[in-house]
This record gives structure tokens, sequence and C-alpha cells, in this order.
């Protein structure tokens, strides 16, 4: 059996059966593997499976796609590899492979598995906090609650959630950046030792804690890092 396992800090989600064909990721209800997040493109990604194996190709998302944390824009999938799409973590399995995740929930319950073929969300069980000034519906609250804000394009009023405790974002990871959570504060550092990623208007060399409206600039996207939500206005 081929899946996709939805991982959240180590706990499986849910599951999702990867039949033979094509099967699309994204925000959109047209796809059959349904992502309510605005990190996530509507038309994300398109994972390719047939009796040997699978392929994940990008579908030009707008804040990339990641296998093993590299970015890629088409990567033949291998047994346990971690998809990256937004804020989601998607374990690849093959032929009765196990997650690795360790299972730290006392819920003893079977994770249902779920058929690709009919669209599903797949949403983490967070907190929803409506947000004064933001065009957005589906903005989640996570611990400890940090979020970004995009401020231009198309995605303009968007909320990124820092939902993992390292986030990378960047179609192309020579030119991309990582945010990552150390004890209660954000770090963010650039993937490369020269980019287009700037902080502040100034770029961005070494690693660098965030500050509350700290914007960021990678690849034409500019982003407001925001710990309180409550401060974000319009």
């Amino acid at each position: 059996m081929t899946k996709l396992v939805l991982l959240k800090k180590g706990k499986v989600i849910a599951q999702f059966n990867l039949p033979e064909g094509g099967v699309g990721i994204g925000r959109s209800a047209v796809n059959e593997i349904q992502l309510k997040s605005p990190s996530v493109s509507e038309r994300h990604a398109r994972i390719f499976t047939t009796d040997s194996g699978s392929t994940l190709k990008d579908l030009n998302s707008a804040l990339g796609t990641f296998v093993n944390d590299t970015a890629v824009t088409r990567c033949e999938l291998r047994n346990n590899d971690v998809v990256l799409i937004g804020s989601y973590k998607l374990q690849y399995q093959h032929d009765g492979a196990q997650p690795q995740a360790a299972q730290t929930t006392t819920d003893t319950a079977p994770i249902p598995e779920q058929n690709a073929s009919q669209p599903v969300a797949a949403e983490p069980a967070f907190q929803s906090k409506p947000v004064s000034g933001v065009a957005s519906g589906d903005a989640e609250m996570s611990a400890p609650g940090a979020q970004l804000l995009v401020l231009n394009g198309i995605n303009q009023g968007a909320l990124v959630d820092l939902t993992h405790e390292r986030l990378v974002l960047g179609k192309d990871h020579r030119r991309g950046l990582v945010i990552e959570l150390v004890g209660q504060e954000y770090m963010v550092s650039s993937l490369a030792d020269v980019s287009e990623v700037t902080l502040n208007g100034a770029p961005l060399h070494e690693p660098v804690v965030l500050r509350e409206n700290d914007e960021l600039l990678v690849e034409d996207v500019k982003l407001r890092f925001v710990s309180d939500i409550s401060s974000v206005t319009s």
C-alpha cells in the first residue's frame, strides 16, 4: 500500500492512501488531498503513483514544495521521505513501510486510513481565532502562536502559521530561508551564503532572532513576523 501520513509533533494525524494515477494536493477543494491553510497554494503539488512508486511534482506553488528539507520541482519519492507543503509535514510510505515518527499520543485507537479519491480536509486540530483587518478565513493558531503575514502578491493578507519547530520557505533552497523555534524564540537564517533574503531591508548573512513586526523578503515575497496576533492590523 502506498500512502501519505500527516504528522504533527511526532504524532500521526491522518493517513491518505495513494491510488494509481494522479492525486492533487492543495488548499482548494478540487484537490484529492485538501490542506486548508494560507501557506498552501490552491493547487500546490501533485503525486503520480504507479506499481513501482510515486513522483511528486510542484505546481508552481507560492512557497514551494520540499522533500527532506530540499526544494524540488519534480522528485521520485522513496520510503519515509518527508514532504513539506506549507506548514504541513507528510511522510511518504510505499510497500508497507512504517512511519518513523514517535507515537507519543496516549490515544491507542487506530488512525483511520482515507482514500485520496475524494477531497479531504486534512487540518491539524488548532484553535481558530478571528484576525481583525486580515483577509483570511483560515487563520489558525499554534503554540506559541507566532505567524507570518504576507504583505504582497496574490496571497497578500494571508497568514502562515509557524506550527512546526522548523519551517523552510522559498522555491529554490539556494535562495530560501529557514525559521526555527529555539526555546521560546524564532530564529531566521538564510539557506545560502549569498541569497536574496533580507531582514528589514538588509541582507541576512547570519542567523537572527525575529522580533515583533520584523519584515522578511524572500524571492520577492514580503513577510511580516507577528508573535502577538492581536496586534495585526490592515
